[in-house]
């Protein structure tokens, strides 16, 4: 953190500084809020946002969501009737860890969208919200 604190206040010398680091350390000059993503909190409690690596390993698994590390969205087709129960499941899940999401309509179902706005990025929460998305759209895509 000391690094990311330098890279804000005198750029030059943080690059200078990171130069002479391994490559995954200069990278925090750079990340100052994610300090790689590694976890789901930083020094300052807040969430820490996902690094581009973690988040790509995460989308290998996540295969129907697409987006960056400032957002992720996934659109499901499905009839108007089974958009409630899905978003009555979702809103149970998202109160279960805590965690919030977006969604708009579509003229082909609902569209889905993950990120932690206290840090305008994609979380480890975020990752565990699209989770338990694509959980409910399977148990409700197969009838229930």
């Amino acid at each position: 953190m000391v690094l990311s604190g330098i890279h804000f206040s005198e750029p030059e010398l943080a690059d200078a500084l990171a130069s002479r680091l391994p490559e995954e350390f200069a990278q925090w000059s750079q990340d100052p809020n994610g300090a790689m993503g590694r976890s789901d909190t930083g020094q300052s409690g807040m969430p820490s946002r996902l690094d581009r690596a973690t988040l790509e390993h995460a989308l290998g698994r996540l295969r129907e969501w697409e987006g960056d590390t400032t957002g992720l969205t996934r659109s499901v087709d499905l009839p108007r009737v089974r958009v409630t129960p899905l978003l009555n499941r979702i809103d149970r899940a998202a109160h279960e860890i805590d965690h919030s999401y977006e969604h708009e309509f579509t003229d082909t179902g609902i569209a889905f969208t993950v990120r932690t706005a206290s840090v305008g990025a994609v979380t480890t929460r975020d990752i565990e919200m699209a989770e338990r998305i694509d959980e409910a759209v399977a148990a409700i895509g197969s009838g229930g």
